[in-house]
């Protein structure tokens, strides 16, 4: 195919096509074994009931990552390069990890800001999860199949398909000065994914972070760090603080502007020299 672009748009919707079949269709598989298995009634009934089972929908995720990743290196749609590892940079993983939980609360802040200013202009929060959302959300983080989902396989897969694949893939078209836009267009995809602006918002900012550690290394290590440490805060912080789940940041803080003030300050000095120390440690590939 002549055009590079066409060729570009077609492999990106292959992908997003075939990472969102495979869950659908785990999803429907998963749900019909545990219908014949552990329900009682007419197939019909059962498999209706369990479709929408937040234990359902945690395995289904999980085993749809699993394939997900393998079918994308098997295809070599995703190569795996282990020359950012044979480095041994250990010390700028460390730094990643401090990366990301700098980064945490001032992005969480930021989303409940703009949700603030939209209700105080509009009379609307937009950035708030929907409510089926986060009743399937507030499901699955109770699981303990929700946690191999959400924070261990479901990581691997995203960096697989989004990082791995689908940048790399946009980076063979804008790479060099023009790299951000590479970085930035999957973002964008990332987010899109997310099906709702509350995630959706927060999923671009991340991966923008994990695009830019792509495009230095060329490895999905950073990259799944970062995802991996996100992923299980968020499923920590649901499950050890209740207080959490249904009101706003600063509840956590006693309802205190001041003490949500000087955590973000903390967070950001903490995020902003670990973000220069990877600059200087990330060497492109």
């Amino acid at each position: 195919m002549k055009n590079p672009y066409i060729k570009l748009v077609l492999e990106l919707v292959l992908f997003i096509i075939i990472f969102a079949v495979l869950q659908a269709v785990l999803i429907e598989a998963t749900a019909a074994v545990t219908a014949l298995t552990e329900a009682s009634g007419p197939f019909a009934v059962a498999f209706e009931a369990c479709v929408g089972q937040p234990k359902v929908i945690a395995i289904s995720t999980a085993l749809s990552s699993i394939l997900t990743a393998l079918i994308f290196i098997r295809a070599h749609w995703t190569v795996i390069d282990k020359t950012f590892m044979q480095r041994k940079p250990w010390v700028a993983l460390v730094w990643t990890v401090f990366c990301t939980l700098g980064v945490l609360l001032p992005l969480e802040t930021f989303d409940e800001g703009l949700n603030t200013l939209c209700q105080g202009w509009f009379g609307s929060r937009p950035f708030d999860m929907p409510a089926d959302y986060e009743k399937l959300f507030a499901g699955l983080m109770k699981e303990p199949w929700g946690y191999i989902a959400v924070g261990v396989v479901g990581p691997i897969a995203e960096e697989v398909v989004f990082r791995g694949a689908i940048l790399q893939k946009l980076l063979e078209i804008w790479d060099g000065k023009k790299h951000w836009i590479a970085i930035a267009v999957s973002a964008l995809i990332f987010a899109a994914v997310h099906g709702n602006l509350a995630q959706g918002i927060n999923a671009f900012i991340i991966g923008l972070l994990l695009g830019w550690m792509y495009w230095r290394t060329r490895s999905l290590i950073p990259g799944l760090i970062v995802h991996f440490i996100t992923n299980t805060t968020s499923y920590v912080i649901f499950n050890l603080l209740p207080a959490a789940r249904d009101g706003e940041l600063i509840d956590l803080f006693n309802g205190s502007t001041r003490t949500l003030g000087a955590a973000v300050i903390f967070s950001l000095c903490i995020f902003l020299p670990s973000l220069y120390q990877l600059y200087r440690g990330l060497k492109r590939s």
